[in-house]
């Protein structure tokens, strides 16, 4: 085989790899959104098995960042088996929200998680995003603009 071919293959093979997900473009931005109180109405533990209905600003939120070219993963607890992963789906189909990856991993490859629960840090100074909690109360306005946050500074 000549250099050629190998080229050839080698790019068949990278493109094949890519669309099976394999080979994350380090350019496009991957939203790891959570499910409960998140992107659908959190409910009480004891009816965990049933997912609430959809949280229509995430829902907005979700189709304006598929729409500018980024992916969306459902990232939740609740994904720690095959039946409740189909279930995430099955839910997502009949709200009409579009096919993602669901999944209880953290990865590497996200940009951003979206979670009731999460509170920012940030990078590399181990300091909040909003500030220190007085007694349990979050501040009600970032102390760093988001201006800043978004540049990694």
């Amino acid at each position: 085989m000549d250099s050629f071919d190998a080229k050839k293959v080698l790019c068949q093979s990278l493109r094949s790899a890519k669309s099976r997900g394999l080979v994350v473009d380090k350019a496009k931005r991957i939203v790891f959104c959570d499910l409960d109180g998140t992107l659908a109405e959190e409910h009480p533990p004891e009816t965990y098995d049933k997912i609430g209905p959809p949280v229509p600003d995430m829902v907005a939120e979700i189709q304006k960042e598929i729409k500018n070219g980024g992916e969306v993963v459902v990232f939740s607890a609740r994904a720690d088996d095959p039946k409740s992963i189909k279930q995430i789906k099955e839910w997502l189909s009949e709200n009409k929200l579009p096919a993602m990856r669901v999944t209880n991993i953290k990865e590497k490859v996200a940009s951003e998680f979206w979670d009731n629960r999460a509170r920012g840090v940030i990078t590399n100074q181990g300091t909040f995003r909003d500030g220190p909690i007085d007694a349990g109360v979050r501040p009600k306005k970032a102390s760093v603009p988001r201006e800043t946050i978004s540049k990694g500074k």
